[in-house]
């Protein structure tokens, strides 16, 4: 995960640490050392001055991107496989090898609500841009978009057979994009649940999808080897 001003870079890895990259340098500037088991997924906060990483021992943690050190530790009963911050920076969602998806009060590492629908573990989650939505992917072969503070469900979008790995949001929330193991790229009307494209040029699974931030541009990450650039058109 890039910071939101692009100058640092996130990862996370089967080594079980957290790594923070010098962009301009492309030199790592610290090594953040805590969790026992593999890190599947990193967020930064909205304003960048943390980093949340979902591991596979069953935790959540936060560290400070300044001084690299651990500030605080969401424990779980399951392994995480994906973390997002809400817009406001005090929120978390997690999901992982459980059917529901979970979200947490950052500061009082209380979990807040609890969305259940899911049949299989959560494999992606992603807010919208105003907070209001939450988008949730799963190996049940579906997505869903949850009114998140209700637990209402609002759409529930086919994976047409395959699991589906990743789900994301445009940058003004109108449009959600979706890889997954039927190795096509999926753009969807949020509104109405509606599927606006299916692009299907790569030949391995979709295993990343981001939009560019004039959301003018997916780019996707595939098993076959390749990134792809693709215009989006409304």
């Amino acid at each position: 995960d890039f910071s939101p001003n692009s100058t640092l870079l996130a990862s996370g890895g089967q080594d079980e640490t957290v790594r923070i990259w010098d962009v301009a340098s492309a030199t790592t500037r610290f090594v953040l050392n805590g969790h026992s088991g593999a890190v599947r997924d990193v967020a930064f906060s909205p304003d960048g001055t943390k980093i949340a990483s979902a591991g596979l021992d069953n935790s959540v943690r936060f560290w400070d991107v300044a001084t690299g050190t651990l500030l605080s530790t969401i424990a779980t009963q399951y392994p995480v496989i994906t973390v997002a911050y809400h817009p406001d920076g005090q929120t978390v969602a997690v999901g992982g090898r459980l059917s529901q998806a979970e979200v947490y009060n950052v500061e009082t590492r209380a979990r807040v609500a609890i969305l259940s629908g899911h049949n299989e573990e959560i494999r992606s989650v992603a807010f919208n841009p105003d907070g209001t939505l939450l988008a949730t992917s799963s190996t049940d072969n579906t997505i869903r978009i949850w009114r998140w503070q209700t637990g209402e469900t609002l759409q529930t979008l086919p994976g047409y057979g395959r699991d589906v790995w990743v789900v994301t949001f445009n940058p003004d929330g109108s449009l959600l994009a979706s890889g997954g193991r039927d190795n096509a790229l999926r753009v969807w009307n949020v509104a109405n649940g509606t599927e606006q494209a299916a692009l299907t040029e790569h030949f391995g699974w979709v295993l990343g999808v981001d939009f560019t931030p004039d959301g003018t541009t997916i780019i996707t990450a595939s098993g076959d080897g390749t990134v792809r650039l693709w215009r989006v058109t409304q």
